[in-house]
């Protein structure tokens, strides 16, 4: 009987072997052995996949697809099943990938979504999700039923998946930011973005049954405003560093300094609380012309008749108004607030010859910083005192000069911006 087992100790070796790897097996490897994924964590996953696709942007401190966990408190107050027999689609013939039911409270999918093919299944699978659970929270505030008409039931999930597809676009205004793009590139891509926030806007449904943003944001958490999206932009909340100046210069916002060269001349002021036309979020202010029109000119042709009132502004922001009634003077064919009127410089053609304190705005903010090369002399203003005299500034000598308007005076143009 040496070297002889009895099939029964042969058998009970082989089960306690068996029995000893089913042992280790659990050791080592017990997520493969876990209790599988219900249909409603399933769910939760994809809304999540789908509700925070965009939380690694910048522009997401302000934008929000939906509450998550609204969405998710939602979901279980519902029954979620499998269903392959669910009616087809009235629009393509086929059965949707999932549909809610109002009636029995109940999400069904027409097939198990925890074995999505691939990828993209699983993130078309995710948009697919959020969309019937937002006629779940619609149904929950009362609104399912109002209207009968499929328009009114797809006005919001329709506006905001538009919305949501238009970020792809603030995505590549973030890549070529970053990548130190030109401001007109910055511009283009911001003016597409918002090219494609309007076509959310118009989208049939939505024309029929505009969407109340206000309450969407009250029902779904869902925000997305342009505007706070600039005024995002416009400040350092959402990125920092001299890579993203061409950024906030695209947008017109607070990144330009005095000296930089700007929309066809240099930066000479940028307007400061009580300025008229002063904006916390966006800068204004002047742009001077980078060199003199003239070394030497007439106030205007015209030197003895009174513009009138019309040009005797002062102050900030009545430049170019001055300019123009000079200009319209009848016999004004010359002189310094005709040659500004008529500059074409770097592509602009609003050019004027500036009041006498925005004149005096670039003795104090250019002159004296040596910005613009302006020359110690007498320059025009564009400030009418009567018939005979207007006035100048001296840089150099900070005094405003009444004088007569066949005076030869330096000019330097500029525009507002």
């Amino acid at each position: 009987m040496s070297g002889r087992r009895s099939r029964r100790t042969s058998f009970a070796l082989r089960w306690g072997v068996a029995a000893a790897a089913a042992v280790m097996l659990l050791a080592c490897a017990p997520a493969a052995l876990a209790a599988p994924k219900t249909l409603k964590d399933t769910c939760s996953e994809l809304l999540t996949i789908c509700m925070q696709q965009y939380d690694t942007n910048g522009f997401a401190k302000v934008v929000d697809y939906g509450n998550l966990k609204g969405y998710q408190e939602t979901l279980g107050f519902l029954k979620v099943v499998v269903d392959p027999d669910l009616p087809p689609s009235a629009i393509d013939g086929r059965p949707p990938i999932a549909l809610y039911d109002p009636k029995t409270k109940t999400l069904a999918f027409s097939e198990d979504p925890r074995r999505p093919p691939n990828a993209a299944a699983r993130r078309d699978l995710s948009k697919t999700v959020w969309h019937e659970m937002t006629h779940a929270l619609e149904d929950r505030n009362g609104d399912i039923g109002v209207f009968n008409s499929a328009a009114y039931a797809d006005r919001n999930t329709y506006y905001m998946a538009a919305a949501v597809a238009a970020l792809q676009w603030l995505n590549e205004l973030e890549r070529n930011a970053e990548a130190g793009y030109s401001i007109e590139k910055l511009k283009a891509t911001w003016e597409k973005y918002l090219e494609k926030m309007k076509g959310a806007e118009n989208l049939p449904e939505t024309l029929a049954y505009p969407p109340d943003l206000k309450l969407m944001r009250k029902w779904f958490g869902f925000r997305e405003n342009p505007d706070e999206i600039k005024a995002l932009y416009l400040t350092n909340k959402a990125f920092s560093g001299k890579k993203w100046a061409n950024l906030r210069k695209a947008l017109g916002g607070p990144s330009l300094e005095i000296g930089d060269p700007y929309e066809g001349g240099l930066v000479a002021y940028i307007l400061e609380r009580g300025d008229p036309g002063y904006n916390a979020k966006v800068q204004h202010g002047l742009i001077a012309a980078s060199a003199d029109q003239s070394s030497g000119i007439a106030w205007s042709s015209v030197t003895n008749i009174s513009v009138g009132a019309a040009a005797h502004g002062t102050a900030l922001g009545t430049g170019q108004a001055n300019t123009s009634a000079i200009v319209a003077q009848t016999g004004c064919t010359s002189g310094a607030a005709y040659l500004c009127d008529n500059l074409v410089e770097g592509g602009y053609d609003d050019w004027y010859l500036p009041s006498s304190f925005e004149l005096y705005k670039l003795y104090c903010f250019c002159f004296h910083a040596g910005i613009g090369g302006f020359e110690t002399a007498s320059y025009w203003s564009s400030s009418e005192d009567d018939a005979y005299y207007a006035l100048a500034e001296v840089f150099g000598g900070s005094t405003y000069s009444n004088d007569d308007k066949y005076s030869l005076h330096r000019v330097r143009a500029v525009r507002s911006f």
